[in-house]
């Protein structure tokens, strides 16, 4: 199946760009977080599940720009996420060492 390229990248102001790689101009932009968004899954379907620097994960699609909250955590950041498609669910790794899963099934 083909798709146009395109990038998604998180920032300093807690949302997340979608950015058509063709025209080279950002298609989209999803407010993710208040604070920064340190780590970004993809999956299919336009989902983009993000991490931030305050120890929250949020969920969303990109097309119809809607958020859901996965976490939030007094722990310290979010370092790492991965999305497996095909059991459908979110592994987050944090900056203290611990890991947590969620099922979006």
């Amino acid at each position: 199946r083909y798709m146009d390229p395109e990038a998604v990248v998180g920032c300093e102001d807690g949302t997340v760009r979608v950015c058509d790689m063709y025209s080279r101009s950002c298609s989209r932009i999803i407010r993710m977080h208040s604070c920064p968004v340190t780590c970004i899954a993809l999956g299919e379907d336009q989902l983009i599940v993000s991490g931030s620097s305050f120890g929250t994960v949020r969920s969303g699609v990109s097309s119809d720009q809607k958020v859901a909250a996965l976490k939030f955590t007094d722990r310290t950041g979010i370092k790492s996420l991965c999305y497996n498609p095909s059991s459908q669910l979110v592994f987050a790794g944090s900056t203290s060492g611990y890991a947590d899963c969620w099922d979006l099934s």
